[in-house]
């Protein structure tokens, strides 16, 4: 979901963050409001007109962005002082957002000119207006920013079980639970299907914990260069073993604070190996086994039985069509407000308009 507000340079956002102060001050007091204001150094009437002055020259410019960030320093000393205002509420928020933005934004020290953060970094808030929308990926080349969608369909019948919308920047399998347990307990499935997002080991170990199975493709990181791969070995959890393509044998480590493992081949069973290039180019291989490696076999003994491959490619593809319909039907990749609550109530909406399809289909077939 693409997200409602624009994204914003670093003045119009310090800027915008300090207007929201502001405003949620004289909410609160409105004396109170005006003595802040005056108090500044700018005006911030229009937060999304930049200060008078060379916007060109880079150390003018330099100059005029530590002159807003003290500014907006400016705004959040004043306010510690009222003490009857800096509790929980709006403009407690308001102050929280605005200290993200002048951190995200600049290296603030003590006694010293703000300065603009140098070289490339991530922005965690991209807006003061929407400060929940982040920067996401739909795919490597397909970059947005906003919401991201996420939906569970029942297989039995064509129908939206359940809805989310989580920052474009989170990963869709940690949302998985969420789905699940918004449906009924009477009505909550054994089992989850999904794609590759879905078939990570943090989702299948969180949804293990709600007693629900997960038929998702494998999340490998399978080296493309033609290395052998980890599933290449036999890892043998019980024994404690791993054995290589050539049938070297390696013992697991003891595990680490994580839980993890590392079984270690010997240089001298490497050394004379043929798959030495492609395998252990560095001298000797090494096979790191998950806290959970248990449910990754698990998986792949399921993935390795045709019917259920099968039943996967044929059922996935409808939450496809019904997702199709949100967007392209009912405009669902538009975010039409701000904020994830109200980004789910859309989504929510939305759904509902999608159910009632194939609710009207059956109705009208039972007159017939």
């Amino acid at each position: 979901m693409l997200g409602a507000a624009a994204v914003q340079d670093t003045v119009t956002l310090v800027r915008s963050g300090v207007r929201r102060l502001l405003d949620a001050v004289r909410s609160c007091n409105t004396e109170a409001g005006r003595e802040l204001e005056q108090g500044l150094r700018f005006d911030y009437a229009r937060p999304r007109e930049r200060p008078a002055g060379d916007w060109q020259d880079k150390a003018s410019r330099e100059a005029l962005l530590g002159e807003v960030a003290t500014d907006a320093q400016r705004a959040l000393r004043a306010l510690e002082r009222e003490e009857e205002l800096t509790g929980e509420g709006p403009v407690a928020e308001a102050a929280r957002l605005l200290r993200e933005i002048v951190g995200q934004e600049f290296e603030v020290a003590d006694e010293e000119v703000p300065r603009v953060r140098g070289g490339r970094r991530t922005r965690q808030v991209l807006s003061a207006h929407d400060p929940e929308m982040r920067h996401g990926r739909k795919t490597r080349a397909k970059p947005f920013t906003g919401y991201k969608l996420h939906a569970a369909a029942a297989t039995e019948a064509p129908l939206l079980a359940s809805i989310c919308v989580s920052p474009g920047n989170e990963h869709d399998g940690q949302h998985a639970q969420t789905l699940v347990e918004a449906e009924p307990a009477e009505r909550r499935p054994q089992r989850v299907i999904g794609d590759t997002a879905y078939g990570n080991i943090e989702t299948r170990e969180a949804l293990e914990g709600c007693s629900v199975a997960v038929l998702a493709p494998l999340d490998t990181t399978s080296p493309k260069d033609g290395t052998v791969p980890k599933d290449a070995f036999a890892i043998e959890l019980e024994a404690g073993t791993v054995t290589c393509p050539r049938g070297e044998t390696a013992q697991m480590q003891r595990p680490d604070p994580r839980g993890e493992r590392l079984a270690r081949f010997a240089r001298r069973a490497c050394k004379p190996c043929p798959l030495r290039e492609r395998c252990a180019p560095g001298g000797r291989r090494a096979i790191r086994i998950s806290r959970r490696e248990d449910l990754r076999q698990d998986a792949a003994r399921v993935l390795s039985d045709p019917d259920e491959r099968s039943h996967l490619h044929r059922v996935r593809p409808r939450i496809e069509r019904l997702l199709g319909l949100i967007v392209h039907r009912y405009r669902g990749r538009k975010a039409r407000y701000r904020g994830v609550r109200k980004a789910t109530l859309q989504a929510a909406w939305t759904a509902v308009l999608v159910n009632l399809h194939p609710l009207g289909t059956a109705l009208r077939a039972q007159e017939a």
